[in-house]
């Protein structure tokens, strides 16, 4: 079952609080492989279909090295269930950020 918004809102909040982030909360749909994890089916115009796109909610951060790991910490404790659909954090290295606004590089534009 995907993580209920609400629940990474909180988590958005915690963050903020916390370590001072901006953070994007992005809502799609994904395609499951696993039986388990399908979609419902629905009635539309007097027609059944089968839906496998489920919904999810991905957060997006852009982090200072110095507070990669608190983040992935509090992240971590705030959302894990121990059961499927908790979901996954990928660290990856941001280049160069850029503010466009004031033009602010590197860490002054995170």
């Amino acid at each position: 079952m995907p993580r209920p918004v609400g629940k990474l809102t909180g988590v958005g909040l915690i963050l903020v609080a916390a370590l001072l982030l901006n953070l994007d909360l992005i809502g799609f749909r994904t395609f499951a492989a696993d039986p388990v994890l399908k979609g419902n089916d629905i009635v539309y115009s007097r027609s059944e279909y089968k839906i496998d796109l489920l919904p999810k909610v991905k957060l997006e951060l852009a982090v200072r090295d110095a507070l990669l790991n608190p983040v992935v910490e509090t992240l971590t404790a705030a959302v894990r269930t121990g059961k499927i659909g908790d979901g996954k954090i990928f660290v990856a290295t941001v280049d160069e950020a850029i503010r466009i606004r004031n033009g602010h590089r590197g860490e002054s534009a995170l």
